[in-house]
């Protein structure tokens, strides 16, 4: 993480991170529908993103073990994340402890035999036969949302796994075209969830997509809520998760460096009062300026990666 969560967020908020006994005397993390499916989520969910694959395999492992003892059970990693390694990592715990966890895993291919391949693999390293969640990668401007649904595209791959029971729910990512996505969400009626960007400097998501997801009963979950630490330099990280909790949202996906991180943010989930709408608006209008600074908007972004 930044500087800024090194020094401020871990010193700031010493009150907050207690013994790991005192934790487990404190009551559960708050959990939320998701969406339609029948299932409820914890608020906080552990990423498997580059927060996650920059500590070591030692590290990574012992913070999976106590995201679990903390009742964090959504993990959501990525078939690229690492190239590969985020799910290896994942896969060592879920060896044994599969039944306990909600599994969300993605694919970047838009093509039926691609994602096929791509799932397959992911089933290998993650140590599993099945997935609760597959969702369609990083939704781009240049995708093409008729191409997916036909015979030779990745949403017909994913409903042949839904149908096998190899996956149980569908869904779709992304982080810079609103508009694109809601196309998606519009044209098709079996998605489930959608995982977009939840922060003061991106409201065109909260304005265009989560209107449509709410509608058709379809899970938001939240990612880049800090804008991976860009947005500090006008909001602290509890704030910028109090914002995004405060939205229709069943749970926030968030990458952390480690178990102090991670016992920081059960913290804030246990002690959360949502932000009223006056309060949120105006967030965004002091810091919808930034969307410019966000660097996964940057053409070169490859999502899940170690820079």
């Amino acid at each position: 993480m930044t500087g800024w969560t090194r020094r401020k967020l871990l010193s700031g908020l010493a009150g907050l991170m207690v013994s790991k006994a005192a934790i487990g005397q404190k009551r559960e993390i708050p959990k939320r529908p998701l969406g339609k499916t029948g299932v409820s989520v914890p608020i906080l969910a552990v990423g498997g993103g580059s927060a996650f694959m920059a500590m070591s395999d030692e590290e990574a492992e012992r913070f999976l073990w106590r995201a679990l003892e903390l009742g964090l059970t959504y993990w959501d990693t990525a078939h690229n994340y690492g190239n590969g390694g985020s799910e290896t990592r994942m896969g060592r715990v879920l060896k044994t402890e599969r039944k306990r966890i909600f599994l969300a895993t993605k694919t970047g291919d838009r093509t039926y035999d691609g994602a096929m391949r791509q799932v397959e693999l992911s089933l290998k390293r993650l140590q599993t036969d099945h997935l609760d969640l597959i969702q369609m990668h990083s939704w781009q401007t240049k995708d093409d949302l008729v191409a997916i649904g036909k015979k030779d595209g990745v949403l017909t791959a994913l409903r042949k796994l839904r149908d096998e029971k190899v996956v149980r729910f569908i869904g779709m990512t992304g982080h810079s075209t609103a508009e694109g996505m809601r196309k998606v969400l519009e044209l098709y009626d079996d998605i489930d969830t959608v995982l977009l960007p939840i922060n003061p400097a991106q409201p065109e998501f909260e304005e265009i997509v989560v209107p449509v997801a709410k509608k058709k009963g379809i899970a938001v979950l939240a990612l880049k809520v800090t804008g991976r630490g860009s947005l500090f330099a006008k909001a602290d990280p509890p704030t910028l998760l109090r914002y995004a909790w405060s939205a229709p949202i069943a749970t926030a996906v968030v990458g952390m460096t480690g178990i102090k991180i991670l016992e920081t943010n059960f913290q804030l989930a246990l002690q959360f009062e949502p932000m009223s709408e006056p309060e949120r608006v105006k967030l965004r209008q002091k810091m919808v300026s930034m969307r410019s600074q966000l660097p996964y908007l940057a053409a070169h972004y490859c999502d899940g990666q170690v820079a």
